[in-house]
């Protein structure tokens, strides 16, 4: 039986995990609390209609694909956002039922895909505001605006708001999302290899290639700014490269100490394969020798 012994991980570690992620993810707030898929694509619906008409009460200078790219980007972002999450928290489920994992163990993991520190959140909420607000400063700067009138134009504010609030949701999801990659290295460090029932490793590469198309996902979004500006590379380019390198991360993030270790594993099994053929080869020999005499 394959085993990934996660019980190798240090109590402190996982008394750890619970002290430091004890706050729930704010966006999963925003989930309505109906389980399954049809309450994801519920949430979203609902979440794109509240942007919209809020987008919309704002008035302003604000377009119509500009009005979809906002609605859309967030309320995709996180629904889609969930989904990982529950969907990480049945990978611990999974791996649980593989080692025989007691709860003490899988317990404070399944907690942590959905939870956060204050810390964390501040951070968060500090970085994409201020990305968010240098983002529409570059906008607006670019089309010729003042300052005075970047801040002051009543009509201007529904742009702000929808580059912020992208921002500040993007940021939200990316850093939880990451924050999950790390903990899924740290516990492939643990993962005891078994090149013949891969099954540990699979439920590993499953999250990271979910959470990799994800964010891919909202990066097709920037079509509709596209479709707005052509290729403006103020409106369209900070976005996905601020994207861009998260993407890589969360998928080598908790990919590449398995492959090193499954590597490793696969080198050792060949040397011993090898070195038992040669024992083979050496046994046959000795036989042949005594049939001789």
């Amino acid at each position: 039986m394959a085993k990934a012994d996660i019980s190798l991980l240090a109590q402190e570690d996982l008394q750890r995990l619970d002290e430091h992620y004890s706050t729930k993810l704010w966006l999963l707030h925003l989930m309505l609390p109906i389980p399954g898929r049809l309450g994801k694509v519920l949430s979203a619906l609902l979440i794109m209609a509240v942007v919209w008409v809020v987008l919309e009460a704002l008035g302003g200078i604000l377009v119509f694909y500009e009005q979809v790219f906002f609605s859309t980007l967030v309320g995709y972002s996180i629904a889609i956002f969930a989904r990982i999450v529950e969907q990480s928290e049945k990978a611990v489920d999974d791996l649980q039922r593989l080692t025989g994992a007691p709860d003490t163990v899988a317990a404070p993991l399944r907690r942590a895909m959905s939870r956060h520190s204050r810390q964390e959140l501040i951070y968060t909420i500090f970085c994409a505001l201020f990305f968010g607000t240098l983002h529409t400063l570059l906008i607006r700067t670019l089309d010729g605006d003042s300052l005075e009138n970047i801040v002051f134009n009543s009509e201007l504010y529904v742009t702000h708001l929808g580059t912020i609030l992208a921002w500040l949701v993007m940021t939200s999801v990316i850093s939880a999302l990451v924050t999950n990659a790390v903990i899924w290295s740290r516990l492939g460090r643990h993962l005891q290899i078994d090149l013949l029932r891969p099954a540990a490793a699979c439920i590993m590469g499953r999250v990271a290639v979910l959470s990799t198309l994800a964010i891919m996902g909202a990066q097709v979004l920037f079509v509709f700014l596209i479709l707005e500006h052509g290729w403006d590379w103020a409106s369209v380019f900070p976005g996905l490269a601020a994207s861009f390198l998260p993407t890589l991360a969360l998928f080598f993030i908790p990919v590449w100490p398995l492959h090193k270790r499954l590597e490793t594993a696969r080198e050792e099994a060949l040397f011993k394969l090898d070195r038992s053929i040669g024992e083979l080869g050496r046994l046959e020999q000795v036989d042949l020798k005594d049939a001789a005499t």
